[in-house]
């Protein structure tokens, strides 16, 4: 099911937006991922079309391994704890 027009520009990447009815999700999906995706420096781009369906792509940049450790922990993502 492709994701109607009226909804992609603007409230699709809104927390708790929702096309379901009361009870059925919380909307928070697409704002979640988003929101990963931009803090570890990608973008998500969406391509939808009424009766083709639509396509979600991440795009994260890419990461090149250290041949030596530097001795600096890796950033987390969240506290530990």
């Amino acid at each position: 099911m492709a994701v109607r027009q009226a909804f992609v520009p603007g409230r699709l990447w809104e927390p708790f937006f929702t096309t379901k009815g009361v009870g059925k999700g919380t909307g928070l999906g697409l704002s979640i991922v988003r929101g990963i995706v931009a803090n570890h420096d990608g973008f998500v781009t969406l391509d939808t079309a009424p009766g083709q369906g639509s396509t979600f792509r991440v795009f994260l940049p890419a990461w090149e391994e250290r041949s030596e450790p530097s001795g600096v922990p890796p950033k987390l993502a969240a506290p530990l704890g």
